[in-house]
């Protein structure tokens, strides 16, 4: 882990602190000087927990490059406090305006837009559109979710619950170590 991760429950808290301030909305901001964006929403939680940004201000920068296992929601119980949510458009579709420093990446959607889920039962997405901040309660075009990089919600510092491949390569380096130690004193047995 190469930047500073802060706390799920310090980013929650700072993005509720920015929705309270309810600033208006200003392409570029993140809430220091009472304007932000959406993407501006995450990156001054961010920043205002300790942690830092140090990528492009754009809610596509972050889709690629700030979340981790970005993918199709499939259903409202699938997405998790803390999470990011994309809407997206696909290429064709009218509105589609990926920029160009993304049109090599193998992913080809144009994430628009950015929220936060806040909860999941009952659902509230916080977002910044114009011309403040939103509170959604229904998934409507809210298509991808992830976890944010920058975040963790572990105790042992690591952004992601433990895979089960990361268990079954944990498992085989103990039977090494094992397998070491059982010949040093000679067998299993």
């Amino acid at each position: 882990m190469s930047a500073k991760q802060i706390s799920l429950p310090d980013f929650l808290s700072r993005v509720e602190e920015i929705a309270a301030e309810n600033p208006s909305y200003r392409s570029g901001g993140s809430g220091k000087d009472g304007t932000c964006d959406c993407i501006g929403l995450i990156i001054g939680a961010i920043r205002r927990a300790g942690g830092s940004w140090p990528g492009t201000h754009g809610s596509n920068y972050a889709a690629r490059y700030e979340t981790g296992r970005l993918e199709k929601i499939t259903n409202q119980n699938a997405l998790r406090v803390g999470e990011l949510v994309y809407k997206h458009r696909s290429p064709g579709e009218a509105g589609y305006d990926l920029p160009a420093r993304y049109r090599n990446h193998p992913d080809r959607n144009d994430y628009y837009h950015v929220g936060v889920v806040t909860s999941v039962s009952p659902l509230r997405i916080l977002h910044m559109t114009t011309p403040s901040i939103q509170t959604d309660t229904k998934l409507g075009r809210w298509s991808h979710h992830g976890w944010c990089s920058r975040v963790t919600d572990r105790q042992d510092g690591r952004e992601e619950p433990v895979s089960i491949q990361e268990i079954l390569a944990a498992a085989a380096e103990i039977e090494k170590q094992l397998d070491r130690i059982y010949d040093a004193v000679g067998g299993r047995g």
